[in-house]
């Protein structure tokens, strides 16, 4: 695939390869990328005197890839969020998305409605059904996964694990 080059806003570019480039010096410099929590590459060019997080993703797709139905999200064909390449990306409905990531086993069901139970630094403990559920009692779904995945020490100061299959 030959390297194609979109301009996304004045000053800046991204090409069929999900490379960004800042041309406001005068020079092509390309910008460095940066995982965002989910996992996305973002790139945060300086746009009306601020710092804005732009999804690559979104960008390749905006740029090059032909959307005649208008569906609103870009999915990663192989599931590599990195893989910002064009010809990696589709465009999806919400339900497309998900089925993708259920059939490619990217979602795993089961491990999204696992129970849960925290612990404080007295022992006092909580269980929850699942993620989700102590995500509506006040705690966040996203950090108690990365305690439980061992990615984060704690959240809101209590330890976070899966329950065991039994």
């Amino acid at each position: 695939m030959e390297d194609f080059l979109s301009t996304f806003n004045t000053g800046y570019a991204v090409n069929n390869k999900g490379e960004c480039f800042s041309f406001k010096s005068g020079k092509k410099v390309k910008l460095n990328q940066y995982a965002s929590g989910r996992g996305y590459l973002v790139v945060k060019p300086y746009i009306d005197g601020k710092n804005i997080n732009m999804y690559v993703h979104r960008l390749v797709a905006e740029a090059f890839i032909h959307n005649p139905n208008d569906k609103p999200f870009v999915n990663h064909i192989d599931g590599d969020k990195h893989n910002n390449h064009a010809d990696n990306l589709e465009w999806v409905t919400h339900s497309e998305n998900m089925a993708h990531a259920s059939t490619t086993g990217l979602m795993n069901n089961n491990k999204r409605s696992k129970p849960v139970v925290c612990f404080n630094s007295s022992g006092f403990g909580m269980w929850f059904p699942s993620t989700r559920q102590a995500d509506r009692n006040g705690f966040s779904n996203e950090c108690i996964s990365r305690v439980c995945l061992g990615k984060s020490e704690s959240h809101r100061g209590m330890k976070w694990e899966y329950c065991n299959d039994k």
